[in-house]
């Protein structure tokens, strides 16, 4: 590690920073945001849970993997703007087939 006073920076003159007393700020915890959050216009504050029964975990399980697989669409995505995108300047090569998916999987 080099000396700080060796260099160009050597000669420059020293500055005196005055000190700053700044106010302490009370962040709310983890808790009080989700309160809040749970408590605000629209939402449920009763603190009740939902019922649970065989159909609604059924529906739930449809609905998580219909939502982790919808998820991996804008890798899909992605995958077919750059290819395009290579294709038609790199090569020269535009194909409407691949500007047609991606309207598809983007709707």
């Amino acid at each position: 590690m080099t000396d700080p006073t060796d260099g160009p920076a050597a000669d420059l003159p020293s500055v005196d920073v005055p000190s700053v007393d700044l106010p302490s700020v009370d962040l709310p915890s983890v808790d009080e945001l989700a309160h809040a959050i749970s408590s605000a216009e629209g939402m449920p504050t009763t603190g009740l849970a939902l019922p649970e029964t065989r159909f609604s975990r059924a529906v739930d399980g449809v609905l998580s993997v219909i939502g982790r697989a919808a998820s991996w669409l804008w890798v899909v995505l992605l995958v077919v703007i750059v290819f395009n995108v290579m294709l038609r300047y790199i090569f020269d090569e535009g194909r409407i087939e691949f500007e047609e998916v991606q309207w598809h999987i983007n709707a």
